[in-house]
Protein backbone atom coordinates (compact mmCIF):
# COMPACT_ATOMS: atom_id res chain seq x y z
CA UNK A 1 0.00 0.00 0.00
CA UNK A 2 1.07 3.61 -0.55
CA UNK A 3 0.94 6.36 1.71
CA UNK A 4 1.32 9.64 0.59
CA UNK A 5 3.68 11.78 1.83
CA UNK A 6 3.23 15.42 1.57
CA UNK A 7 6.11 18.02 0.93
CA UNK A 8 6.23 22.04 1.29
CA UNK A 9 9.00 22.57 -0.87
CA UNK A 10 9.25 26.14 -1.77
CA UNK A 11 12.86 26.52 -3.48
CA UNK A 12 15.50 24.79 -4.86
CA UNK A 13 18.89 26.31 -4.83
CA UNK A 14 21.93 24.88 -7.61
CA UNK A 15 24.97 26.02 -7.74
CA UNK A 16 25.14 29.04 -10.34
CA UNK A 17 27.61 27.30 -12.34
CA UNK A 18 25.80 23.92 -12.11
CA UNK A 19 24.12 21.96 -15.08
CA UNK A 20 20.18 23.22 -15.27
CA UNK A 21 21.60 26.91 -14.98
CA UNK A 22 24.64 26.18 -17.15
CA UNK A 23 21.69 24.66 -19.83
CA UNK A 24 19.03 27.63 -19.12
CA UNK A 25 22.34 29.91 -20.21
CA UNK A 26 22.69 28.25 -23.27
CA UNK A 27 19.19 27.67 -24.27
CA UNK A 28 19.34 31.59 -24.36
CA UNK A 29 21.60 32.35 -26.03
CA UNK A 30 21.70 29.19 -29.17
CA UNK A 31 17.91 28.58 -28.91
CA UNK A 32 16.26 24.72 -29.10
CA UNK A 33 15.41 22.62 -32.25
CA UNK A 34 12.93 19.77 -31.28
CA UNK A 35 12.32 17.28 -34.10
CA UNK A 36 9.72 14.19 -33.67
CA UNK A 37 9.11 11.94 -35.89
CA UNK A 38 7.99 8.20 -35.95
CA UNK A 39 9.57 4.82 -37.76
CA UNK A 40 8.36 1.48 -38.36
CA UNK A 41 10.00 -1.82 -37.25
CA UNK A 42 11.69 -1.66 -40.72
CA UNK A 43 12.85 2.04 -40.09
CA UNK A 44 10.77 3.27 -42.63
CA UNK A 45 9.14 7.35 -41.78
CA UNK A 46 5.64 7.09 -40.71
CA UNK A 47 3.94 10.55 -41.56
CA UNK A 48 4.87 13.75 -41.46
CA UNK A 49 8.13 14.84 -39.17
CA UNK A 50 7.36 18.04 -36.86
CA UNK A 51 9.85 20.12 -36.17
CA UNK A 52 9.92 22.96 -33.13
CA UNK A 53 11.88 26.19 -33.06
CA UNK A 54 12.57 27.59 -30.22
CA UNK A 55 14.91 31.00 -30.02
CA UNK A 56 16.25 29.97 -33.44
CA UNK A 57 15.52 32.39 -36.28
CA UNK A 58 12.10 31.05 -38.67
CA UNK A 59 13.55 32.47 -41.89
CA UNK A 60 17.15 32.54 -42.97
CA UNK A 61 19.48 35.62 -44.19
CA UNK A 62 17.74 35.22 -47.37
CA UNK A 63 14.28 34.55 -46.85
CA UNK A 64 14.24 30.53 -46.25
CA UNK A 65 11.95 28.91 -43.98
CA UNK A 66 14.29 27.49 -41.29
CA UNK A 67 11.53 25.16 -40.66
CA UNK A 68 12.45 24.10 -44.37
CA UNK A 69 15.69 23.83 -44.00
CA UNK A 70 15.12 21.68 -40.88
CA UNK A 71 13.09 19.18 -42.94
CA UNK A 72 15.08 19.14 -45.34
CA UNK A 73 18.39 17.95 -42.98
CA UNK A 74 16.36 15.34 -41.32
CA UNK A 75 15.11 13.82 -44.90
CA UNK A 76 18.60 13.70 -46.50
CA UNK A 77 19.97 12.52 -43.09
CA UNK A 78 17.49 9.29 -42.85
CA UNK A 79 18.12 9.06 -46.94
CA UNK A 80 21.26 8.29 -46.31
CA UNK A 81 21.06 5.80 -43.77
CA UNK A 82 20.17 2.24 -45.53
CA UNK A 83 17.04 0.97 -44.05
CA UNK A 84 18.18 -1.63 -42.07
CA UNK A 85 20.33 0.68 -40.44
CA UNK A 86 17.31 3.20 -39.26
CA UNK A 87 16.27 0.39 -36.84
CA UNK A 88 19.45 1.27 -34.43
CA UNK A 89 17.42 4.12 -33.08
CA UNK A 90 20.19 6.33 -31.02
CA UNK A 91 21.82 5.70 -34.92
CA UNK A 92 19.34 7.47 -36.18
CA UNK A 93 18.80 9.51 -33.12
CA UNK A 94 22.09 11.02 -33.25
CA UNK A 95 23.08 11.91 -37.38
CA UNK A 96 19.50 13.30 -37.39
CA UNK A 97 20.97 15.89 -34.33
CA UNK A 98 24.09 16.27 -35.80
CA UNK A 99 22.31 17.12 -38.85
CA UNK A 100 20.18 19.35 -38.05
CA UNK A 101 22.59 21.12 -35.83
CA UNK A 102 24.83 22.20 -38.75
CA UNK A 103 21.84 22.85 -41.02
CA UNK A 104 21.03 25.59 -38.48
CA UNK A 105 24.91 26.50 -37.76
CA UNK A 106 25.00 27.25 -41.42
CA UNK A 107 21.96 29.09 -41.70
CA UNK A 108 22.39 31.20 -38.56
CA UNK A 109 25.92 30.58 -37.60
CA UNK A 110 24.59 29.56 -34.09
CA UNK A 111 24.69 25.75 -32.75
CA UNK A 112 21.23 25.16 -30.96
CA UNK A 113 20.54 22.55 -28.54
CA UNK A 114 18.47 19.56 -30.71
CA UNK A 115 16.46 17.48 -29.39
CA UNK A 116 15.38 14.44 -31.19
CA UNK A 117 12.12 12.49 -30.25
CA UNK A 118 11.56 9.14 -32.47
CA UNK A 119 8.57 6.87 -31.65
CA UNK A 120 8.81 3.17 -33.02
CA UNK A 121 5.24 1.80 -34.73
CA UNK A 122 4.74 -1.48 -34.79
CA UNK A 123 2.36 -2.90 -36.62
CA UNK A 124 0.64 -6.68 -37.06
CA UNK A 125 2.53 -9.18 -39.12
Amino acid sequence: MFRHVASAVTSLIVPSDGGPVRERRKLAFVGIVAVAFALDRRGNLMGEPEAVLDGVPTETADGRSMYDRVHDALDGTLASIPAPKRRDIERVREAVRRAVRATVDQAWGKRPIVKVLITTVSGKG
